[in-house]
């Protein structure tokens, strides 16, 4: 998102997150389509994971119209994606790499 409007990036554009070596850091996932994606969450009024949510993963559900916050120390240094499992999504240049540098 650039000046609060969505700025889409295609596989191919030039990697635009690179979280150093080790620190931990939250990220916001902005959902703006009509579909919930399941994605490696919060509301305009933050609420806590549903039960299933809870404890270490890397899925979780990223609803339709809000933001899901991501929460991950980056300690392996190397190229990694980030993407929805929705597997027709690759398709439609939905994913987008990151680089840890470290």
């Amino acid at each position: 998102m650039k000046n609060g409007v969505p700025n889409p990036l295609l596989w191919g554009d030039p990697v635009t997150e690179n979280p150093a070596l080790d620190p931990t850091e939250v990220w916001e996932l902005y959902t703006f389509t009509a579909d919930a994606h399941p994605i490696h969450r919060s509301t305009a009024a933050p609420r806590p994971p549903e039960p299933w949510e809870r404890g270490f993963k890397d899925t979780v559900i990223a609803p339709p119209g809000e933001i899901t916050r991501v929460k991950a120390t980056f300690d392996l240094p190397g190229r990694y994606v980030r993407h929805c499992h929705i597997l027709e999504h690759e398709d439609n240049e939905m994913m987008r790499p990151y680089q840890i540098i470290g």
